[in-house]
């Protein structure tokens, strides 16, 4: 069995190839076809010299997936007619590619012919993922039986509206017989260790389970993989023990320089943002982080998000006024108009008439949004009553800032809406933080109301 894979496949799509391809294809669309180029043309990380790039597409969405998969038909085809003279199975999943045969030589043309094909689209077999597999080492490329028992665990717990403490325990034996069968756990953990471990992560997160901490602290740390950052955000979030252990250990990772890449610090902000109790110097280092211009947009977005739970001073909610009017990248500004909805109503109101007349359109359209919450009490009424529907604490902490938007209305009853609905959930909540802003803006609202 040939065992494949494509170098940065999403990431070297090339534009031109690609919109050729889909006229082939749909020869009657050539409309759509262009509008879709440009935007994936206008998407695409920026030439040396500021020009569009001609290569790569985004990931993560079906719609990237398809386009994927008609790019790669050229590849399926002379597979298809290979098929027809040699006795092969040829598999492919997105850029995995396998190819079953009965004989060495054939295998190894199979592999001359993906590599000839790939070329011509202008990709490149990932070298270090190409093998050639004989008789128990394809059983095991193919099969996980770990895996297999932990989906079917995580079938079960998912089935359940509600858990007992005895099932709740079962599960997590049952998981943590297939945590210890985790392979490179000292180390980065790889492959098809990873894919395991990330699905065990999922089986945790749904217990709300502190088995993973200390080995998921270890690999956030070590393992660059973004899929392994985003399903360790979402577990660790959702932790009600080992907290210190937790908010020290991610702090570490942001000061001491240990890791590699700017996303990585952002997953770290990401991450204490759900975390109940945050020290002096995680502030410090935060506010550092989102001044410092050197720093990567991604790193200083989520800086400025975190920053945004804080019940800021009269003299930081200046100093972020003035760096907003300095600031040049947009996803940046718009995070800190986030911590910037808790100035004074009427200060809010002149930022969000300002937002109006940017030129940027994201800008732009965060000014109507903030405006309609201002002003339109059908709109305004609309978001609250979502926020509040289904009541979770991590998704207050994610939308604090249309509760602040809310809080400073137009309208005196919708104040007093936003009012009912912040007494109503603040007993259920757990992080002195979020608390903390809640109370504020309870007795801020009824001082109001008191003096009308």
């Amino acid at each position: 069995m040939v065992v494949s894979d494509i170098v940065a496949y999403f990431e070297n799509i090339d534009l031109g190839l690609l919109r050729d391809l889909l006229l082939l294809y749909l020869p009657k669309q050539p409309r759509i076809i262009n509008f879709i180029i440009n935007l994936l043309e206008y998407w695409a990380w920026p030439a040396i010299h500021g020009g569009f790039s001609t290569r790569g597409i985004p990931q993560g969405n079906g719609v990237s997936s398809f386009i994927g998969n008609m790019y790669l038909l050229p590849l399926d085809m002379a597979f298809q007619r290979f098929c027809k003279s040699r006795d092969i199975k040829y598999l492919r999943y997105m850029d995995d590619v396998k190819v079953m045969a009965k004989d060495i030589h054939v295998a190894r043309d199979s592999l001359f012919l993906m590599n000839e094909k790939l070329r011509e689209l202008r990709l490149n077999i990932q070298g270090a993922k190409t093998r050639i597999l004989q008789d128990q080492e394809i059983r095991a490329e193919l099969f996980d039986e770990r895996l297999d028992r932990t989906n079917e665990v995580i079938a079960e717990i998912q089935k359940k509206t509600s858990l007992t403490l005895t099932e709740r325990s079962k599960f997590a034996d049952l998981l943590k017989a297939e945590l210890k069968k985790v392979k490179g756990r000292k180390g980065v953990i790889r492959d098809k260790e990873l894919r395991l471990f990330r699905r065990l992560i999922t089986g945790f997160t749904l217990l709300k389970h502190s088995e993973m901490v200390r080995v998921v602290l270890d690999q956030l740390e070590r393992n660059p993989d973004a899929r392994l950052l985003n399903s360790a955000a979402r577990y660790l979030r959702w932790q009600d023990r080992n907290l210190r252990r937790i908010t020290d250990r991610i702090f570490s990772c942001l000061i001491d320089g240990k890791l590699l890449f700017p996303y990585q610090d952002a997953h770290c902000m990401m991450t204490l943002r759900y975390q109940r109790h945050l020290p002096p110097s995680v502030w410090n280092e935060v506010k550092k982080r989102l001044r410092a211009k050197k720093e990567h947009w991604y790193t200083r977005q989520q800086a400025a998000l975190l920053i945004s739970l804080k019940a800021l001073s009269k003299k930081e909610l200046w100093a972020f006024r003035k760096l907003i009017d300095e600031e040049s990248n947009v996803e940046v500004k718009r995070s800190l108009v986030q911590a910037l909805a808790q100035l004074p109503q009427q200060d809010l109101k002149n930022l969000t008439n300002e937002l109006l007349f940017e030129v940027d359109p994201k800008c732009q359209r965060l000014g109507r949004y903030y405006h309609g919450l201002l002003f339109d009490m059908n709109r305004s009424k609309k978001q609250l009553d979502s926020l509040f529907q289904d009541f979770r604490e991590d998704v207050l902490i994610d939308r604090l800032y249309e509760v602040e938007v809310l809080s400073k209305a137009e309208d005196q009853a919708m104040r007093k809406n936003v009012l009912d609905k912040l007494k109503t959930v603040r007993k259920r909540l757990r992080r002195p933080i979020l608390c903390k802003r809640v109370e504020l803006i309870i007795a801020r609202i009824e001082k109001e109301l008191e003096q009308t």
